[in-house]
This record gives C-alpha cells, sequence and structure tokens, in this order.
C-alpha cells in the first residue's frame, strides 16, 4: 500500500550509501495535515528513507522546501543488547513529487 505524505523538508537531506554502495537519502518532512491542525506545539516530523533514483533528486533539498512523498511501510525488527525483541517501522519513499511554484502578482 503507498501512502501520500506532504509537507515541507525541516533540514538539510542526509545522502549515504548501503553496505553494498548504493545511495540512499534520509529526510525529515513536517507533515503539512498535522501542521495545519496544530495551534501550537511541535509539528509531526516524519524520517523518511529514499532508495533508487530519489537520493540524486532529494540531494539539493533546503529547508522549507514543499514536496510530496510516495511512501510505503516497512516493518522493522531488532534486538537489543538485552536480547529483547523489538519492532518498528520505517518509512520508504519511492517518489518524490516536487510542489509547483505559483507567484501572485
Amino acid at each position: 500500500m503507498t501512502t501520500y505524505i506532504e509537507g515541507r523538508i525541516s533540514g538539510k537531506p542526509q545522502i549515504l550509501q548501503t553496505r553494498s554502495g548504493k545511495p540512499y537519502a534520509k529526510i525529515l518532512l513536517e507533515e503539512e495535515v498535522a501542521r495545519e491542525r496544530q495551534q501550537q506545539g511541535t509539528p509531526n516530523t516524519l524520517l523518511i528513507s529514499l532508495f533508487g533514483r530519489a537520493p540524486e533528486r532529494a540531494k539539493d533539498l533546503q529547508r522549507g522546501d514543499r514536496l510530496t512523498v510516495a511512501c510505503r511501510m516497512q516493518g522493522t525488527r531488532f534486538e537489543t543488547e538485552s536480547g529483547e525483541i523489538r519492532y518498528g517501522v520505517q518509512l520508504v519513499g519511492e517518489q518524490i513529487y516536487f510542489a509547483a511554484v505559483t507567484e501572485v502578482t
């Protein structure tokens, strides 16, 4: 299932490499819907991992840039130092759609 998340970049993207040398990126996206609902307080900021061609497109993003990311949720599993198994969810961005900039005169 694909989920579309619209928002603004809240920091410079991290461009990294996988163990096999392929590029990936991590972006922090302040979700638009949550920001509109918030009267005050911290906006809903989501960490999204980008693979494939998306890291190349993300490298020039700046704080405040508006975009929509098509994401899929991926389950994660890890073991703590004490041996406890924990589970989580990772948002994996598959497509980036840049917001059209319109100028009002």
